[in-house]
Formats: C-alpha cells, structure tokens, sequence
C-alpha cells in the first residue's frame, strides 16, 4: 500500500503550504531585482554627478590656462594667490589627493 497524503495529516498540511511559500518567493525574487536596478541607476546617476562637478574644474582649469597662454603671466596681477586656489578644495575632493 502506498503512503497517500490524507485530509488532516502532517504531508497534507505541509503540502498546503507550498503555494503560499512560492508565491512568497516570486514576489520576493521580483523585489529583489527592482532593488538591484534601482542601484544600478543610483550608481549611473552618481557617476554622472560626479562627471559634471569634475567637468567643471576641468573648464575653469581650461580657461584659466588658456587666458594665461593668449594674455601671458603678466596681464593680471594675481598677487600672491593664484585662480586655482578658488577651486582647488573642490578639486581635491572630487579627484582626491
């Protein structure tokens, strides 16, 4: 005689289960990957960020040098400080030491 799941028996009431438990795991795997692409696009988005702030040192870098390279050294008197030192703090933050 084969062992047959009945109506009140532990296998019938584990068995009963199973399709709660699976969809808790679909719903879960689904979540799971929205949560990864939220990441992916949060990273792209920082990244992105931070090529825009980077850009812009990099053009004032751009137009102080080629101001200096047109005009010469001697156009401005920059005194004793220089035009990089506005935006050296933010530079070294972004492109670190």
């Amino acid at each position: 005689m084969a062992y047959c799941c009945v109506q009140g028996s532990i296998c019938f009431e584990m068995k009963k289960g199973v399709p709660a438990g699976l969809a808790t795991l679909i719903v879960g795997g689904i979540g799971l990957g929205i949560a990864y692409r939220q990441l992916k696009v949060a990273r792209a988005k920082l990244e992105l960020d931070r090529y825009e702030r980077r850009y812009t040192v990099f053009q004032k870098t751009w137009e102080i040098l080629s101001e200096t390279v047109m005009k010469g050294t001697r156009e401005k008197n920059w005194r004793l400080a220089t035009p990089f030192n506005n935006f050296l703090p933010e530079a070294a933050f972004l492109f670190g030491p």
